[in-house]
Order: structure tokens, then sequence, then C-alpha cells
């Protein structure tokens, strides 16, 4: 089934590569179906693909219509289910769902693999966080 957010991938695609160009972490943003629509470093090469079993932050901040920061992935509990944890290779996960006209179509995510990225992140969480709900709104716009 195809969604809003695969309509407007190619926008999509370039508001995650500014994203990553000015916070220098890895973007990525997934379709209310769990399709990875856009996505930079680390999951550039998976753009398209279907990652529900394994998106677990993803799934809550679709459930809940709630921002969700993950400061220990594959620790976490949300991430009990997965594959992946207690080897997870991502250090900090921070996801922000994407609504329109008060439907979650989405998530954006921010993604570190280091721990200079997860400090930077973290020391000024809530800024991030308001950034990135504005960037959700802008592809939002774009969706509408």
């Amino acid at each position: 089934m195809s969604s809003i957010l695969k309509e407007i991938q190619n926008s999509v695609i370039k508001y995650v590569n500014v994203v990553e160009k000015i916070l220098n972490v890895d973007v990525e943003v997934v379709d209310e179906n769990l399709i990875r629509i856009a996505a930079t470093g680390a999951y550039s090469n998976k753009i398209d693909k279907d990652i529900s079993k394994q998106g677990y932050v993803y799934k809550e901040v679709l459930k809940t219509g709630e921002f969700k920061a993950i400061t220990e992935p594959g620790l976490d509990s949300i991430c009990r289910s997965c594959i992946k944890r207690g080897k997870c290779e991502e250090l900090f996960e921070m996801s922000t769902p994407i609504i329109l006209q008060g439907r979650i179509i989405g998530v954006i995510g921010l993604v570190c693999f280091n721990k200079d990225q997860k400090n930077f992140m973290m020391e000024r969480l809530e800024d991030y966080k308001a950034f990135m709900e504005q960037i959700a709104e802008f592809i939002s716009n774009s969706a509408y």
C-alpha cells in the first residue's frame, strides 16, 4: 500500500540530506507502514525497505504520536523484542511523528553511531527536539 510520504519521497530525501549536513548525524524517515522513505549514512542504501521487524521505536511513535528519545538503543525496554537487543550498533536515537491533519503519516528519526554525536545531541536535547518537530511540520506541509 502506497503512502503519502512515498508520493513525495524526492522532497523527503532532500529534507533528510539537509538535516544530516546541519546536525552531522544520520537521519531517516519511515512512513506509517514502516517503510523507509529516506535515509542518510548507514541506512542510505536501505531506502524503500520494510523495517517492521526492528523498528520498535518508530512503532511506538506511530502508536502514541509522541516524541521519543532512546539513550541506550538495544538496552531500552522498548527494544526488548528486537533481534539486535544488547548488540545494537546505534548509540542514541530520537524520533518525532510526522502528522498531517491529525493523522500520523510517518516518523523522522535522528540516529547516532558514535559517542561524540550522542553527547552533542544529548547536551541540547530540547533544542533538537524542537528542530525535529519543525522539520516534521515542513514534511507534513509538503505532503499536504
